[in-house]
């Protein structure tokens, strides 16, 4: 418990650091604990009738500011005595009780918003977002049924709204999860449900950091902190949000951004695991700790966490984050195995696809991966210039001057200047051309550091047959073994070897092995 406390005030005043200001803290008189008092007294005075109707009229905020354990002893005594006629208590104990099974949706199921809204939350602890989100999206279609159950004065329609964005996040639907968030934002705030619009500005927060615009995911963390903090259970995973956001903003160095992580409490990280992890490799891999990724990376595989493999964001991250971990490495083998894995229908799949045939020396095939996905990608800063230095270092390689200009011309266009941080995400070759074909390109002698910068440049990861060599090197093969296992001429194998020894930058046999094994090839 100590150790708990240690980690929250270490994480705290991180995020404090980050964002300038101080953490504020739950106001003894909140609209939310009057209400929630009421309730107690009430349910605890044996007045079952009147805590039920309290409950009724204010049902967001007796689940959020009660606990789930006695929420749902309070529901169940409801309907054990008689009392309370809304159709909405059971719902939300529906929500409250996950199962493993769930019945195919019915023609009446699919046409009632409430029961879309619980099957979407059943569907999600199942990690089947991709379900999940097409159900959410089905009870939004149809919201308007229960007005004005689902009005501004309820707060439904900020839940709703909420909720959906949480959804297309897990799914991988970035640009339907920012409309979302951004409607949530737009909802007039609710006295006894502040926590939400708080959380609405730090879910929109984490995905701007993590793939969109840092500086507008600073403004957002700013924004929520706006909204005094309530004494609701869910507080504490909005915390982990704000630490998520806050450790990729610019200007922190990698180690605070790792301590910053590892200082959020694994018990409170809930649903935004894919997320937390998406950081916390990041972090890892561009501090150059390889090696622990790896180690992180298997340890979370190993929890259980609730997804379905190769479905949506939660579903990719684990062969995405793979990925990256191959390609810093070199080895392109492994990361076509991974890429294989993930969800080929996500723009960040398709990004890192275009990223993995830029590495492999093939720019028709990684201009074919990040082509035609501009409005999964809209909105989001980083995604969108990944999608442009992809796309202009093929044209580049292939010929195509004039479409590179294109390209490059466009993104200064659409993004406005670009910071050193995102110059680095486009090669040299690119800026080189950049600098003397296209006007206003900024050029910055402020070589700063970048996710990109983990990854070898185009054309100098190793080929599948390279890394074999390699492995038959290790094993102290001759060159004439070598040859005549790979039923090749020993000048061709001499021909690898030089390839080998320039990409691993080293110029011996003995150097070529260690490099490879530090790198994970063998």
């Amino acid at each position: 418990m100590q150790q708990s406390a240690v980690n929250e005030q270490e994480s705290g005043d991180a995020v404090a650091q980050v964002l300038g200001d101080s953490v504020t803290h739950a106001d003894e008189a909140t609209p939310l604990r009057v209400i929630v008092r009421r309730i107690e007294t009430a349910f605890s005075a044996g007045d079952f009738a009147t805590a039920a109707s309290l409950v009724e009229r204010n049902v967001l905020a007796a689940w959020f500011g009660l606990s789930t354990e006695r929420f749902g002893e309070m529901v169940a005594t409801f309907q054990r005595e008689g009392v309370g006629d809304s159709a909405v208590l059971p719902v939300m104990l529906q929500v409250m009780t996950p199962t493993d099974e769930l019945e195919p949706p019915s023609e009446t199921s699919e046409s009632d918003p409430l029961t879309a809204v619980a099957r979407s939350f059943q569907l999600r602890m199942q990690g089947r977002h991709v379900e999940a989100m097409e159900a959410a999206a089905r009870g939004a279609e149809v919201r308007r049924v229960l007005q004005p159950l689902f009005d501004a004065h309820a707060g439904w329609g900020l839940f709703e709204a909420l909720q959906y964005g949480v959804t297309a996040m897990l799914a991988g639907d970035f640009t339907a999860a920012l409309s979302a968030l951004t409607r949530a934002q737009m909802h007039v705030v609710v006295p006894t449900l502040v926590f939400l619009s708080r959380d609405a500005y730090v879910k929109m927060a984490m995905l701007h950091a993590l793939y969109g615009d840092a500086e507008r995911a600073r403004a957002l963390l700013r924004d929520a902190e706006r909204f005094s903090r309530t004494e609701v259970w869910a507080e504490e995973h909005i915390d982990v949000g704000v630490a998520i956001a806050a450790s990729q903003l610019p200007g922190l160095s990698l180690e605070k951004s790792i301590q910053m992580l590892d200082a959020v409490q694994m018990q409170a990280i809930g649903e935004m695991w894919p997320f937390y992890f998406a950081a916390l490799h990041r972090s890892l891999l561009a501090a150059g700790l390889l090696h622990e990724a790896e180690q992180r990376a298997e340890a979370f595989s190993a929890f259980g966490l609730p997804h379905v493999d190769g479905q949506g964001f939660a579903g990719s991250i684990f062969p995405l984050t793979a990925v990256t971990r191959a390609l810093s490495r070199g080895d392109l083998s492994a990361a076509r195995r991974e890429i294989a894995k993930a969800d080929g229908s996500l723009a960040l799949t398709r990004i890192i696809a275009g990223l993995l045939e830029t590495l492999a020396g093939r720019p028709a095939e990684a201009l074919e991966a990040v082509s035609g996905i501009h409005d999964q990608t809209g909105g989001l800063r980083q995604l969108e210039l990944w999608r442009y230095s992809i796309a202009a270092s093929s044209h580049l390689t292939l010929g195509g001057r004039e479409d590179c200009y294109d390209v490059l011309k466009f993104a200064l266009e659409t993004s406005g200047s670009l910071t050193p941080v995102e110059l680095s995400y486009f090669s040299d070759e690119v800026c080189a051309f950049a600098k003397e074909e296209v006007a206003d390109w900024p050029v910055s002698d402020d070589k700063q550091p970048s996710y990109f910068d983990i990854f070898p440049a185009p054309g100098s990861a190793l080929t599948p047959r390279e890394i074999e060599v390699l492995g038959e090197l290790s094993r102290g093969l001759s060159r004439e073994q070598i040859a005549s296992a790979q039923y090749i001429s020993v000048n061709t194998l001499k021909g690898h070897l030089r390839s080998i020894y320039r990409k691993l930058g080293v110029n011996s046999r003995a150097r070529a092995v260690l490099e490879a094994e530090r790198r994970g090839l063998i």
